[in-house]
């Protein structure tokens, strides 16, 4: 299913089920996400990393997201755990996805109830990998193959769900591990620069101009992954797409906010500026 283009297509209801499908995940591999194993990325993690009570007065809630992206470590393939993640997710009431053809998709689950929240699987690429392979293929589990997505099992964050309601109206509390503001803020400039998806440059200015700790905390995470060729990548392509508001970068926040201000524009590409010079980048 293709993802909206705007914010106008994305609603709180939808949000809320991917939230409580976290949540109902959860309770179902606490064991993994104990063991780092599991951490939780894409469009769920700003609304984790930046709480609602942490907004300054006034300020817009993130849009959320259709779908919960969950990152596997390459460990789980040493341990053989794919085997018992894909038998507790059927035990789970969760089945394959399906693709425009109909065929079942290995790597997206979802919920036999409620067909419309799914799950994708993500992994790091192994060494040995051809580049043209997508797909890690776990026998009856599969995992899309992210570059990069290793750094987010470097740069995580613990959240606590308190009290946190499931899909099926259960109340749980439980630990898990959300992707850090620094590995997030890598994984989608690599993502908006395969893709140029308007809602990976807005999750990306929302991190920069939201996050609790500021630009220089960011800066930090970003700092402990300034080594890591996928990071030096990333940085290149914030300065090369977000860096003048006339770049795509800013163009696709604004026309993902249907806001196409100059004031809008030229806060996006501050806030990317300030952080490549935190970091002291010279391309």
């Amino acid at each position: 299913m293709a993802k909206p283009r705007t914010a106008n297509g994305y609603t709180v209801e939808m949000h809320s089920k991917v939230r409580m499908l976290c949540a109902y995940i959860a309770t179902k591999f606490g064991d993994l996400f104990d063991a780092e194993e599991l951490v939780v990325v894409g469009g769920l993690v700003p609304t984790f990393l930046i709480a609602e009570d942490d907004l300054p007065a006034g300020c817009p809630s993130h849009v959320g997201t259709t779908d919960l992206d969950l990152g596997l470590a390459i460990k789980v393939l040493d341990d053989e755990h794919y085997e018992l993640m894909a038998e507790r997710l059927r035990s789970a009431g969760l089945e394959y996805d399906v693709n425009e053809r109909g065929n079942p998709t290995l790597q997206r689950w979802r919920m036999k109830e409620a067909p419309s929240v799914t799950i994708d699987f993500l992994m790091p690429r192994i060494q040995g990998l051809p580049k043209s392979e997508r797909l890690h293929r776990l026998k009856d589990l599969a995992a899309i193959v992210i570059d990069g997505l290793h750094l987010a099992f470097q740069d995580k964050v613990p959240v606590l769900l308190h009290d946190e309601p499931t899909l099926f109206g259960e109340l749980t509390t439980r630990r898990i591990w959300v992707c850090g503001p620094g590995a997030y803020l890598v994984l989608k400039a690599l993502a908006f620069f395969n893709r140029g998806q308007e809602k990976d440059a807005y999750d990306l200015y929302y991190v920069l101009k939201y996050h609790p700790e500021g630009l220089d905390k960011i800066a930090s995470r970003c700092q402990e992954l300034i080594a890591d060729p996928s990071t030096v990548k990333a940085l290149k392509i914030l300065k090369n797409d977000f860096c003048g508001l006339e770049k795509i970068g800013p163009l696709r926040v604004a026309r993902f906010l249907d806001d196409e201000s100059e004031e809008l524009l030229r806060e996006v590409a501050e806030l990317v500026i300030a952080l490549l010079e935190k970091l002291k980048c010279e391309f």
